[in-house]
């Protein structure tokens, strides 16, 4: 008889469950493995600086965003540094001993504690910001605990020529998990808008060779923003600005 693989997934999404872009990188992962006949444990290490009724929320959503996919039974807990969560926050889910019955960890958001990831027989962690996330290691901004092996969706990590470094470790590549029976094509009407989801503002620099630049999707977009003119169809954004930031949409909205 088979036996499935169990792999547990360390993720971060009870900070910002309503992050859709977010959930869904780590929620292909997911249901990838599940499509590969592996059983899947979602691990999440929610904050005990929130007060227990902000916590209970943030995990009640995980559980219902995971609930159509069949996997908010999987949901696993784990805090740092190691303190119980209160019963009603932690009620219907796993505990991190279930989660470390797992055949393998594999380390999706990075700051797992060492010796959380030290507790399953076997680690992978998956590298989903190429170049950057090497750039934190290599700066001090992140400290990663020792895995078993590194994957990486960036196909120039760790070759010749790459301009960021590769921290002394060996990365194998992999593409981007993209389960395609959840993404099905609908015909989109004529008159359909083209769109995209983002992220917008974000207090983040990147140095290269002395140079500053800010990493967020604002700087992006701005070489960009009269594109609506060239274009005979109309562009939409879907951008997480902050209920003050009326000025912004009116700029936006002004360029098309």
């Amino acid at each position: 008889m088979k036996v499935s693989i169990t792999v547990c997934l360390s993720v971060g999404t009870t900070g910002c469950s309503e992050a859709g872009g977010h959930l869904w990188a780590y929620l292909n992962w997911a249901l990838g493995l599940r499509a590969l006949g592996c059983e899947v444990i979602w691990l999440e290490q929610p904050s005990l600086s929130a007060p227990p009724q902000k916590m209970r929320a943030n995990v009640a959503a995980v559980k219902s965003h995971l609930q159509p996919y069949g996997l908010s039974q999987c949901l696993a807990l784990s805090s740092h540094p190691g303190e119980p969560f209160p019963r009603e926050v932690a009620e219907g889910c796993l505990d991190l001993t279930a989660a470390t019955e797992a055949d393998l960890l594999l380390e999706l958001r990075y700051d797992t504690p060492p010796e959380v990831v030290g507790r399953f027989r076997r680690s992978a962690l998956v590298d989903i910001d190429p170049g950057l996330l090497q750039i934190w290691m290599s700066t001090g901004g992140i400290s990663i605990a020792p895995h078993s092996l590194y994957f990486t969706i960036g196909e120039t990590v760790g070759q010749p020529g790459a301009r960021f470094p590769d921290v002394g470790l060996t990365w194998h590549y992999t593409p981007p998990c993209v389960v395609l029976d959840w993404w099905s094509p609908h015909p989109a009407a004529e008159d359909a808008s083209f769109t995209t989801v983002s992220s917008w503002y974000q207090n983040e620099w990147v140095e290269e060779e002395g140079n500053w630049y800010r990493n967020d999707k604002l700087s992006g977009f701005l070489p960009f923003l009269d594109l609506p003119r060239c274009s005979e169809r109309p562009l939409e954004l879907a951008l997480s600005l902050a209920a003050d930031d009326e000025a912004e949409r009116v700029a936006l909205r002004k360029r098309g």
